[in-house]
């Protein structure tokens, strides 16, 4: 078997599995204390805490950190690290208002977080038809929203 056999291999048994197509040999090389990021961010999951946080952003639409703190009650630091994770698996959307330091973080909902909601029975199903456009908002509405909160 060459390693074109190999490569190709790997890539239809990684979309038969459900993994993303820039799935590759590497990816699950043990470098680095037994994960490699992409083998890390493959493994991530929505924790039952973690639906406290996307009932908020159901109810309110945008949050910014400091009042899932306010709201919740966590601790903002361990909050600050949970969001950050949830916004890098998908299942919230970080909108900067300003790229410069400092700058406020203000979170919407991703599609994961909808569909968990749905599975709980939170949200109806027509919230996951919907397209989600918050990228499309503008710098001038996020630092409205981001006075608002």
């Amino acid at each position: 078997m060459t390693r074109i056999d190999v490569f190709r291999m790997i890539k239809r048994r990684a979309l038969a599995a459900g993994l993303p197509y820039s799935t590759c040999c590497h990816t699950f090389r043990d470098g680095q204390g037994g994960q490699t990021p992409s083998s890390k961010k493959l493994g991530f999951a929505a924790a039952s805490a973690d639906l406290e946080i996307f009932k908020l952003l159901y109810e309110y639409r945008f949050l910014a950190r400091e009042h899932f703190s306010l709201l919740t009650g966590r601790n903002p630091t361990s909050l600050h690290y949970r969001l950050k994770k949830l916004a890098d698996n998908g299942y919230l959307n970080d909108l900067k208002v300003a790229k410069q330091p400092g700058q406020k973080h203000i979170y919407s909902l991703g599609k994961p977080a909808l569909r968990s909601l749905v599975e709980k029975g939170i949200a109806a199903d027509e919230v996951l038809i919907k397209r989600l456009r918050t990228h499309e908002l503008k710098p001038l509405y996020l630092n409205q929203e981001k006075d608002c909160l």
